[in-house]
Order: C-alpha cells, then structure tokens, then sequence
C-alpha cells in the first residue's frame, strides 16, 4: 500500500508542476482562458496560495472579478501574509464595494492557539488571581510585592486570554462562508422566492455567511453591525472553503 501511494505522489507531482508552468506560460502569451484551465487542472491535484492567487490574475484578466477575488480570498486563507493577494483584494473591495467581514487584531491574535488553550488558560489565570489574592489578604505582610506582580500579570493574562477565548469561540469559519460569484452581483429577499422583495443588492465577490440552504435558495447573513439576513440563489454562491474546482470551460 504504501509503494502504491508513494507511486501516486510521484506521478502526480510532475503532472501539477507540469500544469502550472504549462498555466504560466499561457498567461505570458495572453492566453488567459488556456491558462485558467491549466491552473484550474493543477488546482484539482495540490492548491496552494501562489497558484490561488495566479488563478486570481487570471480570472481578472478575463474580466470575471468576483471570481477573481474568490481566489485572493482562498489565497489569503491558505497563506495570510500574502501581500499580492491581500493588495489585489483591496483594489477590488474599493473598487467593486465588496463587502466583507472584517478581521480585528484580536481575531488575529485568538488565531494563534486553539480554543481549548484559551479556555485552559483563562482558567489558569483565574485560579493564580484566587491565590495571589488570598496569600495578599490573610498575610497582611509588607512584603508582598511579588505576590502583587504575580496578581498583576495574572490579572493582564486572563484578561487576554479570556477575550481570544470568546473572540475564538464566536468567529466565522471559514467552511461558514461563501462568495458571490455572478458577476452581475445577487439580490438578498426576504423569502424564498422569484417574486419576493429585495432585501438588499450584494455584489459580487463579497462574502457573506451561509445560515440554512433549501435546494436553489440559501438563507444568508451579511457583514456588517447590522448583519443584515436574506435569500439568496445557491447558483450564485460559491463556497470559501473546502470546495471543489469545475472544470474550465
């Protein structure tokens, strides 16, 4: 079994290397609807964020934006530091008044460990300030200083950790959240209908959170403090992650 995997990654390797440089090469040439199909081959096999973000290009210059920004977007979550994707992505945001649910410093920071490591250490904290503030109260000694630091820092950790625990703890996955991709945007109703009244305009490449699907309709929230709700089509979705590539035309 394992010879037959180390096969298979030894043939399929080449192959996508062979399709991004194939992919590359096209788009040098103009020819944008090759390359697209060429990293649209690779992508199939191994996705990463450079060949996220050349299929992002790409997708521009054949004047498909919201799907484009889909791709910055895959681009940024596979690799958040990636600065091509994340200029690209605002240059369409300005332009295109996408909308998207923004990340604070402290959703960056609730990033950096578990949920689980968070709540260990909130709790952690909280037993060190009940300690430290016991030994303060019944020792009544003037040196306690170092029990006073310790409070201090404990005090200053659980705070922290407490915030990322309940920044952590209601974050968007991103498995919750979609594109749209029509490049003539989509329209929020308040029920799922052909006939019913627009709730609000979305245009395409914004994000919005994925509540309940009914076959060709998807109940959607949007970014924003009024997180505002409605209908959408399903076809005009597409998934952040995971999701599948369709085939280029």
């Amino acid at each position: 079994m394992a010879k037959i995997v180390l096969l298979l990654f030894l043939f399929l390797i080449p192959r996508a290397m062979a399709d991004f440089q194939a992919g590359c090469t096209a788009y040098e040439a103009g020819k944008f609807a090759e390359a697209l199909k060429e990293f649209k081959t690779e992508a199939g096999v191994h996705i990463s964020a450079e060949l996220a973000y050349n299929l992002g290009c790409t997708e521009l210059k054949l004047k498909q934006p919201g799907h484009a920004a889909l791709w910055f977007q895959r681009a940024l979550l596979l690799e958040p530091g990636h600065k091509e994707s994340a200029q690209n992505l605002r240059y369409l945001k300005k332009s295109l008044a996408l909308v998207n649910f923004d990340v604070t410093t402290m959703d960056l920071v609730a990033k950096l460990a578990p949920l689980e490591t968070w709540r260990a250490l909130t709790w952690i904290s909280f037993w060190i300030v009940m300690l430290c503030a016991s030994v303060i109260f019944f020792l009544r000694t003037k040196r306690l200083w170092h029990w006073v630091s310790l409070l201090v820092l404990a005090i200053v950790a659980g705070g922290i950790s407490l915030a990322a625990w309940v920044t952590r703890s209601n974050q968007i996955k991103p498995q919750e959240i979609s594109i749209v991709v029509d490049e003539e945007g989509a329209s929020a109703v308040n029920v799922p209908a052909g006939t019913a009244d627009t709730v609000i305009a979305i245009n395409a490449g914004s994000q919005v959170r994925r509540l309940e699907t009914r076959g060709e309709w998807t109940y959607v929230e949007l970014p924003g403090d009024n997180a505002t709700r409605g209908w959408v089509r399903t076809a005009t979705l597409e998934p952040l992650w995971p999701f599948q590539v369709p085939p280029a035309a």
